[in-house]
């Protein structure tokens, strides 16, 4: 009679796996390097259901994500649009109200609010990896100062936050928006770490330079790097999972998705950076985040000013947008540039409405997303009879076209909601200044 071999004498042998699953192969492989039979068989298929349990969770999750990530476009492109008359016409209030110092801080005071609510929704669209990134040259300093603002309503208040923001930090080339998101899903996460005592949670940002003969364990390019620092008092990270931190799906939370560390860190090193961290079960962890900084040259930009005076025009513009809060206001600015309006909430009617006086209008404006016909409908329909009208395309949100592909789709330009009015006024002049290769005779 064969004893099994208890567990405790010798180690299971590990197996491998091609792509995450086991194979037929894997099977022998582990009996044979066990010496064993029957036990070490019911204890394979033990691993192969903890195998299938993990496969299973990490499916659940990422149709939850996907869910997550269609309600979440149907969302924006609502608030985006709610979002774009409030901005532009307290813009146009501001501009308005220049003489009169008592106006100006509230008003200014709910810009900011409502740029905030703005911010909010791309930040929804990047968690849910839909969103369009938009790089420029951005100061870390003001973010990072916003999201502690907005992380200290939510924390415990047996958490104490220190801070060190060096306003000298020169700027990185990033989209803002993931900036929010590093930030966010650091602080969550050390809060996190806290929830069960008091501690302290410390934030840092400072500019660095990476030489060539650098520290062993920074693996980046020599320059000069923004490093964000997070570090909190709380339980740590324990030795038995520190490697798995930045594996997708992998999580010590009971509601987490795994997905934060794993996402941010993969945003990180797009931009040529990394993230270093450093734990101990019971001692607290400390996340550095490196991100290039960016340089810059001294360009003469020209004033706000010189670029209104230069956005009048005479011309006749065509506007198309189901919304009548959005027609309205989008009407009223272009008719104070001088612009001559005529405006629709169908498509269906603008479209009519073009075809019977096709020689009227110099340019037209549209919505994307409109009932019976969406405004990419409308504008292929409106170059079939007049190939030489530019069209642009306006948009909340929309999956089908955007600031990389309108071109290929037949249309002019482009337009994000919500945008300043400056942005519509100068593209509208750009494009009716441009000489076309066809002319139309009536």
């Amino acid at each position: 009679m064969v004893t099994p071999a208890r567990t405790e004498d010798k180690e299971p042998a590990q197996y491998s796996k091609a792509n995450g699953i086991p194979s037929f192969f894997d099977y022998f492989d582990f009996l044979r390097e066990n010496q064993s039979g029957r036990f070490d068989f019911f204890l394979y298929l033990t691993h192969l259901e903890q195998e299938n349990e993990e496969l299973r969770h990490q499916l659940q999750q990422t149709q939850k994500m996907e869910a997550i990530g269609e309600l979440s476009t149907g969302i924006v492109h609502d608030f985006n649009n709610i979002l774009h008359p409030i901005i532009g016409n307290l813009e146009r209030l501001i501009e308005k109200a220049a003489p009169d110092i008592t106006l100006q801080r509230p008003l200014k005071n709910i810009l900011k609010g409502a740029n905030r609510a703005s911010i909010l929704v791309k930040q929804i669209l990047s968690f849910s990896h839909r969103a369009e990134l938009e790089i420029t040259p951005v100061k870390i300093q003001p973010i990072i100062r916003e999201v502690i603002k907005l992380s200290r309503s939510t924390l415990p208040a047996n958490i104490k936050i220190t801070r060190a923001i060096d306003d000298d930090c020169g700027p990185v080339m990033v989209d803002a928006t993931h900036i929010y998101q590093i930030a966010m899903n650091l602080i969550t996460n050390a809060a996190h770490a806290m929830r069960h005592e008091d501690g302290i949670l410390d934030i840092a940002l400072k500019e660095i330079q990476i030489m060539e003969n650098g520290p062993q364990d920074v693996s980046l390019k020599p320059g000069a790097y923004i490093c964000l620092c997070i570090a909190d008092t709380g339980e740590g990270i324990d030795d038995s999972i520190i490697n798995r931190v930045f594996e997708p799906y992998f999580t010590t939370k009971k509601t987490g998705t795994g997905l934060g560390l794993s996402v941010i860190s993969r945003i990180v090193k797009s931009y040529g950076g990394d993230i270093y961290f450093t734990s101990a079960s019971g001692r607290g962890s400390f996340f550095q985040v490196y991100i290039p900084r960016c340089y810059l040259p001294s360009n003469n930009i020209s004033s706000t000013g010189d670029a209104q005076k230069n956005s009048h025009g005479c011309e006749s513009i065509l506007l198309v947008d189901d919304d009548p809060f959005i027609v309205e206001f989008e009407q009223e600015v272009f008719e104070d540039y001088g612009y001559r309006v005529t405006s629709f909430v169908s498509s269906l009617d603008a479209l009519k409405g073009f075809k019977s006086r096709p020689g009227d209008f110099d340019i037209v404006l549209c919505d994307m997303t409109m009932p019976n016909m969406t405004g990419l409908a409308m504008a292929i329909e409106i170059k079939q009879v007049r190939p030489d009208v530019p069209v642009i395309i306006s948009t909340g949100f929309s999956e089908i076209i955007n600031k990389k592909n309108y071109q290929k789709m037949g249309v002019d330009g482009f337009l994000m909601k919500p945008g300043k009015p400056e942005a519509s006024l100068k593209l509208i002049r750009h494009l009716l200044d441009k000489p076309y290769k066809f002319s139309w005779e009536s």
